[in-house]
């Protein structure tokens, strides 16, 4: 059986048995797949790409080798001439090394070029590139490439079709209160069925989780009330304080919700112009409130609400 180099990290159980199997690999052939992690902004991609790295160092280093991490903001690489003088030779040509490229989509568009040679796929895992009078030895077996987006759709196909695609999913409830309680301050505890019912009023995912276990949730509010223990009787209190609706929306979402209902606003224009939003910002508000069923967007009627979105209007009324 494969060993479950992931452990240690929450939730997420359906890529942790894949990587573990890639990373079982690795160990034999020092070969690791040029991966990228998929998913909304904060469920947990950057840290899945650390572990991963830090997985692969350790790995390495039973063998002598010390595999850096390096993490790159990939809107800062802005031509190849940067790309190969900055990173190429400082961190990659004759070097063990994980490159990790964080909002991989926004590269420049040579960059993704020049990429597209580095990563073509071939039995010898080596590929060469040159640049202006000089080749470079691209060597998967002392190289590994990681990526992270938000915006799959966003990044060049041809890239894309290089990488192995690793898509992350929303936490469970339960996962979310894991999350919570690991959050803590040192000093502070709290009872389960406090943390799963203050899961209800996270988003879904590991960043939202995270913050309402530390210094912006149960934490703050333990030391403000100079209690250790944050118990279920402390759920509503907090939820208050916080201005929290469950499904973690946020008040503008809830707005955008009881304008729909109202009839006042069916289209994204006059949604954008109510709430004094761009239709971009109003278009990621209401794919939450899509993938919570609690609108539906018709051609010739535009939003409305569906049963579930009336009922959260009347279950959290009292919030107006």
């Amino acid at each position: 059986m494969t060993k479950n180099y992931f452990n240690d990290l929450i939730g997420q159980d359906h890529i942790k048995g894949r990587l573990s199997f890639y990373m079982s690999g690795f160990e034999r052939t020092n070969i690791f797949p040029n991966v990228i992690f998929i998913a909304p902004k904060g469920t947990g991609k950057t840290h899945f790409a650390r572990h991963t790295a830090g997985v692969l160092k350790e790995i390495a280093g039973k063998s002598g080798i010390n595999k850096r991490f390096v993490e790159i903001n990939s809107s800062t690489v802005k031509n190849v001439k940067q790309f190969i003088e900055q990173i190429v030779f400082n961190f990659v040509q004759d070097k063990d090394v994980t490159l990790f490229f964080d909002e991989i989509h926004e590269l420049n568009t040579k960059v993704t070029a020049a990429l597209l040679t580095i990563l073509n796929p071939n039995p010898r895992n080596i590929n060469e590139f040159r640049f202006g009078d000089m080749n470079f030895t691209f060597d998967f077996r002392r190289l590994t490439v990681i990526g992270a987006t938000t915006e799959r759709q966003k990044l060049f196909r041809p890239l894309l079709d290089r990488l192995t695609e690793v898509q992350l999913s929303d936490y469970k409830p339960i996962e979310m209160a894991k999350i919570m309680r690991q959050n803590l301050f040192d000093g502070f505890s709290a009872k389960d069925d406090a943390l799963l019912d203050l899961a209800r009023y996270a988003r879904g995912n590991a960043r939202s989780a995270s913050m309402l276990g530390g210094k912006e949730g149960i934490s703050n509010y333990c030391a403000s009330v100079r209690r250790n223990v944050f118990e279920l009787k402390d759920v509503q209190p907090l939820v208050e304080i916080l201005d929290l609706f469950p499904l973690g929306l946020s008040r503008m979402e809830f707005d955008i919700l009881k304008a729909i209902g109202s009839r006042e606003c069916s289209s994204l224009t006059m949604l954008a112009s109510k709430s004094g939003l761009s239709k971009s910002a109003q278009q990621d508000m209401e794919m939450y409130l899509l993938k919570h069923g609690l609108i539906e967007i018709e051609s010739a009627h535009g939003r409305k609400l569906t049963c579930a979105g009336q009922n959260f209007i009347k279950a959290n009324s009292k919030k107006d």
